[in-house]
């Protein structure tokens, strides 16, 4: 629902920034780029994310706050580890 007014809004209020990058070549590495930038920087006015609420946010987990991985397993439940490579298919 928020994302969906976001969108309207977005062409609503930023469309002519972002199209201007929308003419021939936009597929070209420069076009692409300030279409993403024009759009995130609505997203972030929308949400009113700032730097300092992203950093909070996004800080990577180590390893050791991970379960440890359980292995994959083959349908009848052994450890494809253990499983005979012959037999896999």
């Amino acid at each position: 629902m928020y994302f969906r007014q976001w969108f309207s809004d977005f062409f609503d209020e930023c469309y002519e920034d972002y199209k201007q990058y929308c003419s021939s070549g936009s597929i070209k590495k420069e076009k692409t780029l300030k279409r993403i930038e024009v759009m995130e920087s609505s997203l972030a006015e929308y949400f009113e994310l700032n730097d300092a609420t992203q950093n909070e946010q996004d800080v990577p987990l180590s390893e050791e706050n991970f379960p440890p991985a359980e292995p994959d397993r083959t349908d009848d439940g052994t450890s494809l580890a253990d499983a005979d490579p012959l037999y896999c298919t």
